[in-house]
């Protein structure tokens, strides 16, 4: 239960896992609970730098302008930290190059409010990271790994959980615990070890690969972009490439391809695989820069989704992040799915005062935020013949699909769409604001 009160004296809640989703889950507890301790099995760097725990850290993680707005009304001073460790702002409508759909879009030439910033998710993650554990009452338990729950079957409940510190298994006991440990989260082996009904689940797999190489930045190399993507186009072509200045004046370039077409990681094979690409800017970015490091592979990449939001939980324990919806890194939706995690967080909490923890209602509103992002991932994903378990194309989504490509191909010539284009998929307007009079007329006169 919350209290009526700001904080109820005495009480704890636990949260399993230290990255992004769950620092800003600490955040929001903050404001409801006497403590809030942070369960994290690696050992947290005190600088920006890549840990074990997320695997894919190397590799791009794209914010976008609604999940740095919410980023900075939780921590009013990131854009500070971001910029004193060299992180580069973003105004995605002028530092956007993209190729999508055969075509290059034109670049806006004024300031827009599409604004985050591009750097490494170590950089990222260190920022949110220190402000999150500068609050009194939020803290760490690193190198302690969460083994289980401590739960009373009988009373619908759970109590805490239990954590192992390499050596010695013991309690920990708090009035709420949020699993945001990951896609490879444990909780429904948990759920149904301790007697409760784990999720079902929805798992459709591209087959997506992707390999990264940093780059120090040529000298003399001039472009008019910050960011670089050249997309890939289903069902015909499946490989894509993506180049972003990030801090140490050096580039995050990845390569990646559907339908298994995984890119090498030898240095000649990473080049060709650039020359494949339905525009050969990528390539002739990277052709003459020095690599500044090795190339890093990555393939588990399929879209899950555990149906929390139809499973009678227990009291007292909810999930969030990728624990709950894991999606498709391509579309670059994660870390604003867990942005928006946080404010539905938020708003359950208000809710809740004087009232018993009821995960389910949780569950269920973090579901409704979680469906659009899910749909469009699935939906594009399954656009390839080659995808597990794709979605076959119902009547209307044909419509949309082919509503959309013309919105397109209008959007790379006419800035008035390219900025409805961009507030969509930046998630600061609906993917109904497209389909509206204006906009029919625009792309079909």
């Amino acid at each position: 239960m919350v209290s009526n009160s700001k904080k109820d004296s005495g009480s704890q809640a636990i949260v399993l896992g230290g990255s992004i989703a769950g620092l800003l889950s600490a955040r929001v507890l903050s404001e409801y609970f006497d403590q809030v301790i942070v369960i994290e099995a690696d050992q947290l760097p005190i600088s920006p730098f890549p840990r074990p725990g997320v695997a894919q850290s190397i590799h791009p993680h794209i914010l976008f302008a609604k999940g740095y707005r919410i980023l900075q009304k939780l921590y009013p001073t990131i854009e500070g930290e971001l910029i004193s460790k060299g992180g580069v702002k973003i105004n995605w409508a002028a530092d956007l190059h993209l190729f999508l759909n055969g075509k290059w879009f034109t670049q806006a030439h004024e300031e827009t409010e599409f604004t985050s910033f591009s750097c490494s998710r170590p950089l990222l993650e260190w920022a949110i990271r220190k402000l999150t554990f500068s609050i009194s009452n939020i803290k760490l338990l690193e190198k302690h790994r969460a083994t289980g729950l401590l739960a009373d079957p009988s009373a619908g409940i759970v109590t805490g959980v239990e954590v192992n510190d390499g050596q010695v298994t013991v309690p920990i006991l708090g009035q709420l615990v949020i699993d945001a440990s990951g896609h490879k989260s444990r909780l429904p082996q948990w759920l149904d070890k301790a007697g409760f009904q784990k999720p079902s689940e929805t798992v459709i797999d591209p087959f997506l690969g992707y390999a990264t190489r940093l780059y120090e930045q040529p000298k003399d190399f001039h472009v008019d972009w910050q960011v670089l993507s050249i997309s890939h186009t289903p069902p015909h072509n499946p490989r894509r490439g993506y180049i972003a200045f990030i801090e140490n004046d050096q580039w995050l370039t990845t390569l990646g391809g559907f339908g298994g077409e995984f890119p090498p990681n030898d240095d000649q094979g990473y080049i060709d695989y650039a020359k494949t690409l339905a525009s050969d800017k990528f390539y002739q970015a990277i052709k003459l820069a020095k690599p500044a490091s090795e190339i890093y592979l990555y393939r588990a990449n399929s879209n899950r989704l555990r149906h929390y939001e139809n499973t009678p939980l227990p009291q007292n324990l909810i999930a969030l992040g990728d624990s709950v919806c894991s999606l498709c890194p391509v579309y670059g939706q994660g870390m604003t799915l867990s942005a928006e995690a946080s404010l539905v967080l938020k708003g359950w909490l208000e809710q809740s005062r004087g009232k018993d923890l009821c995960s389910s209602k949780f569950q269920k509103k973090l579901a409704k935020s979680n469906t659009l992002a899910w749909m469009y991932a699935t939906s594009q994903d399954s656009r390839f013949l080659s995808t597990k378990n794709r979605i076959a194309p119902s009547g209307l989504s044909k419509f949309i699909a082919k509503y959309n490509e013309r919105l397109l191909e209008k959007a790379s010539e006419d800035p008035r769409l390219y900025t409805l284009f961009l507030e969509v998929i930046h998630q600061l307007k609906s993917p109904f604001a497209v389909i509206n009079p204006w906009v029919a007329y625009q792309i079909f006169r």
